[in-house]
């Protein structure tokens, strides 16, 4: 029979792993997400300026919105639509899973609509980007509830990596 100083040590110890290991989960899911909406801006960034020295960019338009559409439809069909819906049905109808292919996909289809002058947002492409990335390591350490949890969790963490502190 324990005492009931001996099963607060063991529930202590218990909260105290259960809270390293969410630390780390989320600084991991932070650094992940982080540095791809960094990366991702980037590319953007340099996708922008080269079509500013283009003579006619609009001729451009139509050119890469279709590049973009066949390579979303022939690759990643997931990598369509907004983004940060894509992440938000994923979290919650299948335990966060995203495809690891969404990300490269979902990037240069962004990339080369916006540069191409296309209308389209790059928080939500940032934010599924980031998700695609977290989900594709399982390591058999943590269960599938908890890949689910930090997924979920880890997308502010984009919204941080799209802050300029110039």
């Amino acid at each position: 029979m324990l005492t009931w100083a001996r099963r607060l040590g063991i529930e202590l110890g218990t909260l105290l792993a259960s809270l390293m290991k969410w630390t780390l989960l989320a600084a991991a899911a932070g650094i992940l997400a982080g540095s791809s909406t960094a990366l991702f801006l980037r590319v953007l960034a340099i996708g922008i300026a080269t079509m500013q020295l283009a003579t006619m960019p609009l001729v451009f338009l139509p050119l890469g919105l279709v590049i973009a559409s066949v390579m979303v439809h022939a690759i990643a069909r997931d990598a369509e639509g907004h983004g940060t819906d894509k992440v938000i049905e994923a979290v919650h109808r299948r335990w966060g899973k995203i495809p690891f292919l969404v990300a490269p996909v979902k990037l240069v289809a962004t990339v080369v609509t916006i540069a191409a002058g296309g209308s389209v947002g790059k928080e939500g492409p940032a934010a599924q980007i980031g998700a695609a990335l977290a989900s594709a390591p399982r390591p058999g350490l943590i269960s599938s509830a908890s890949c689910r949890t930090a997924r979920a969790r880890g997308r502010p963490a984009t919204r941080a990596g799209q802050s300029d502190p110039s």
